[in-house]
């Protein structure tokens, strides 16, 4: 089983006519505009505009409208839904005043939007536009590409005075280009037609008729009655033009084509559309209740392409007969005044447009007329009108050709020098008709307006504006507009967007990236003022090698475009050297000055060491360093490290080296006992190291480089022992743990049993004693020792006169008193 089916767009399309009961001088007509949508889809925001004759003053119209600034009525129709139509009425009515308009023909115009040939594409689109100059008796005309795109190929374009051929040539303009022709008028009615690019849909042809424009000479009286002689520019279903002659009386029951033809042959362009208007008036002496017109079409016209138009009343219309068609309309309970009661009601018209058929011969006549019945009456009958299919040869009449250097005032673009330069550059533009006056040329480069610095008619001096880009230049005078078929390259200065690595050494790479850095347009690259080889490069990046002798800068590259400077610097780093120390020798933990070369600016950058010990780099320039004296630096070479290399010092750096502690004998015990500590470095420089217990010095009773006997301080803790010495200072890795003894044992006395002289040894005590107290077995008191501070270590009593025996020994502290026997011997 298979599915099928057909695709179907649903698109508006729509329709517009226009038509007018009469142009008659100082009397009132009636416009109406019919409008349609014939498409299956809406048509959004539809508006229907109506541009009157400027001879024709709109008195009323049916519909709101608003009169735009160049004398057109928009009337806002809104979403116009697909098979829905509508129909405006304007009264209007021809000035009274100005008798020179008697015989002009005037056109009434009327479009609708949205069109049904909006392009789906950039496309091409020509516009005509023409206006009389009476004080100089010349015409002025536009022909003007109002599309969105360039026109690729030549179109046509031709000139007719009263439809007499009088130049053909080609034009090709670029989107916004114009043409401007200041044609002589000689009195004639002047029409310029041109073929309108592909994708316009069906609009194919544009044109513009001037009629009535006076000449100069005695002899050049405006022509009348040529306006009609060729197609009106309303090829679009979209669009719809109506030419009528300003009249003062007229047969009121006729019959109008548009075009009439050219010559007195009437010669009508092949598929070409015949527009008809049958025109009818009530001349009678009563109502007319039902009016009937019937038209009996030439058997040349082809019914597939019949169009009706508007009517001036609702009518019933049909189509019968065999092998001629005959057209009906039918106007029911018209009540169509008779001319003496109201002459204006009393007209009444009917609007129709039908193409010959194809391939007829050569010259074949389309003859028309109409019957109008007015109720039971017998038929009037129009006068007949006639049209020879036949395309004329497109042969110049000499008598009314024009040259087109005569009348062509649009500027023109010959070349221009030289064809490529950077912003700022003069371009010579040569060429002619070119406004004298600077300031009446506008010149645009790819869009952009640049300075015209000097004019002449022929040749234009112009300077490429900044931002600029590449372009084909386009030249504006009051009268055109002229593009130039050749670009001018706008060289565009180079741009630097980063560059990697940011920092490196003498004779590595660096890549660049950046725009407009084509190998063509390259000129040059330096780092600071040293210029760099370049190893590879594209539009958008290129490789360079970092030149012998270069130091930290910007880079700057140059190009036919111009020249830029990279917005951050590249450090270049070269290999350091050190030429000198603010001093040779120090202990750790000193500041030391290091004088040399290419150092980093940047502390960080720079890493120096002591030997194997690293230093910190306190401060830092290309020339200097300020690094502090780590503390397990030994003798040795200092040595330095920056992204540049390394360097090293001539003589090495002498540390002052500080006391290193390896043991203690022993670990613990009370204040006063003998410590024994080992290690290195013990009175470097002559100088008595300084040991403390948890903060307490203690009293040193020998020394050596590698050991030192100390005496446990009074008040020390236990904690650390520390030994500062000229070099540094050195902390045991354990605590002393300081065992705290009691009264009694702090204190001891010897010999005992004595012969009378003994000792009081107070090195253990941690506390104050204030006296000594010897007494006899009776109490009596032999001897006392008041102390005083500094308090000794040991206090040495001798008692000569003392007999044998036993003594009490009483030691005042504060802490309580101490009882002591003592023997004598």
């Amino acid at each position: 089983m298979a599915d099928f089916g057909n695709r179907v767009t649903l698109s508006p399309h729509l329709q517009v006519s226009v038509s007018s009961t009469r142009r008659r001088r100082c009397f009132d007509s009636t416009t109406k505009v019919r409008y349609s949508n014939t498409g299956f889809a809406t048509a959004p925001n539809a508006k229907v505009y109506l541009k009157l004759p400027k001879e024709v003053e709109l008195l009323s119209a049916d519909k709101p409208y608003t009169r735009l600034a160049d004398g057109t009525y928009e009337f806002a129709v809104g979403d116009l839904a697909g098979g829905q139509s509508g129909t405006i009425t304007v009264q209007d009515i021809v000035t009274c005043g100005d008798e020179s308009v008697r015989g002009r023909t005037v056109c009434t115009r009327a479009w609708i939007t949205p069109s049904n040939n909006m392009p789906v594409k950039p496309t091409p689109t020509v516009s005509i536009t023409g206006r009389c100059h009476p004080e100089t008796g010349m015409i002025r005309f536009v022909l003007r590409n109002t599309g969105t795109a360039d026109m690729e190929t030549s179109e046509l374009y031709r000139k007719y005075a009263n439809g007499e051929l009088a130049s053909v040539e080609q034009f090709r303009l670029a989107a916004g280009d114009s043409m401007v022709f200041w044609v002589p008028s000689m009195g004639y009615t002047w029409r310029i037609e041109a073929g309108q690019p592909e994708g316009n849909g069906d609009n194919t042809l544009v044109s513009v008729t001037i009629e009535g424009c006076p000449g100069t000479t005695a002899n050049s009286a405006p022509s009348t009655g040529k306006v009609t002689l060729m197609p009106t520019d309303d090829e679009e279903a979209e669009v719809a033009e109506e030419c009528l002659p300003i009249i003062d009386s007229y047969d009121p029951n006729d019959k109008l084509v548009t075009p009439v033809g050219r010559t007195d042959q009437h010669y009508t362009p092949t598929n070409t559309a015949l527009k008809y208007k049958i025109r009818f008036q009530n001349t009678g002496t009563d109502v007319a209740y039902r009016v009937v017109v019937v038209d009996t079409l030439s058997e040349h016209l082809d019914l597939s392409t019949l169009q009706v138009g508007s009517s001036s009343h609702k009518a019933r219309f049909e189509v019968s007969g065999k092998g001629r068609p005959v057209l009906t309309w039918t106007f029911d309970n018209i009540m169509l005044p008779y001319s003496t009661t109201n002459e204006p009601g009393s007209h009444g018209y009917i609007q129709f447009s039908i193409k010959p058929k194809a391939d007829l011969p050569e010259k074949t006549a389309v003859e028309n007329f109409a019957d109008i019945f007015f109720d039971f009456n017998s038929p009037i009958r129009t006068n007949i009108t006639i049209n020879r299919i036949y395309n004329m040869p497109p042969v110049i009449n000499e008598v009314v050709r024009l040259h087109l250097e005569d009348v062509l005032a649009t500027p023109g673009i010959e070349s221009f020098a030289p064809n490529a330069g950077r912003y700022g550059a003069e371009i010579t533009i040569t060429g002619e008709r070119f406004a004298a006056d600077a300031s009446r040329n506008k010149v645009y480069l790819d869009g952009r307006l640049v300075t015209v610095v000097n004019a002449t008619a022929t040749e234009l001096k112009v300077l490429v504006p900044v931002g600029a880009s590449s372009g084909k230049l386009k030249v504006v005078t009051p009268d055109g507009a002229a593009t130039s078929t050749a670009s001018f390259q706008v060289y565009q200065p180079p741009v630097i967007s980063s560059f990697s690595p940011v920092e490196g050494k003498v004779g590595q790479t660096v890549t660049i990236t950046g725009d407009h850095l084509q190998p063509e347009m390259f000129q040059s690259i330096k780092l600071g003022a040293a210029a760099c080889r370049i190893i590879s490069m594209s539009a958008s990046s290129l490789t360079i090698e970092v030149p012998a002798g270069a130091v930290t800068g910007a880079f700057t590259i140059s190009t036919k475009g111009g020249e830029t400077v990279s917005t951050s610097s590249y450090v270049v780093w070269n290999q350091p050297t050190i030429s000198n120390l603010s001093k040779y020798t120090d202990i750790v933990g000193a500041t030391i000055g290091i004088i040399g070369e290419h150092f980093a600016p940047d502390k960080s950058r720079n890493k120096v060491y002591f030997g194997l010990s690293q230093a910190q780099v306190l401060e830092a320039s290309p020339t200097q360093l300020l690094v502090k004296v780590p503390e397990q630096a030994e003798t040795a070479f200092l040595t330095l490290e920056t992204p540049g290399g390394k360097a090293s010092s001539a003589t090495a750096f002498q540390v002052i080296p500080g006391p290193k502690f390896s043991a203690m004998q022993p670990a613990k015990g009370a204040v006063g006992t003998v410590v024994e500590i080992s290690g290195v470095n013990f009175g470097v420089m002559g100088q008595q190291d300084r040991i403390e217990f948890n903060g307490q010095p203690a009293l040193v009773l020998e020394t050596s480089a590698d050991r030192y006997k100390v005496r446990v301080p009074r008040s020390a803790a236990t904690g650390k022992v520390k030994i500062t010495g000229y070099g540094g200072m050195a902390i045991s890795t354990t605590d002393f743990v300081v065992e705290e003894l009691s009264l009694d044992e702090a204190i001891t006395v010897y010999p005992n049993p004595t012969t009378g002289r003994f000792t009081v040894s107070l090195r253990h005590t941690d506390f104050e004693v204030q006296a000594i107290e010897v007494f006899d077995a009776l109490g009596r008191l032999q001897h006392k020792a008041t102390l005083g501070s500094p308090r000794p270590e040991v206090v040495e009593i001798a008692l000569p006169n003392a007999t044998a025996g036993l003594y009490l020994l009483q030691v005042q502290t504060d802490r309580g008193t101490v009882i002591k026997k003592l023997t004598l011997l």
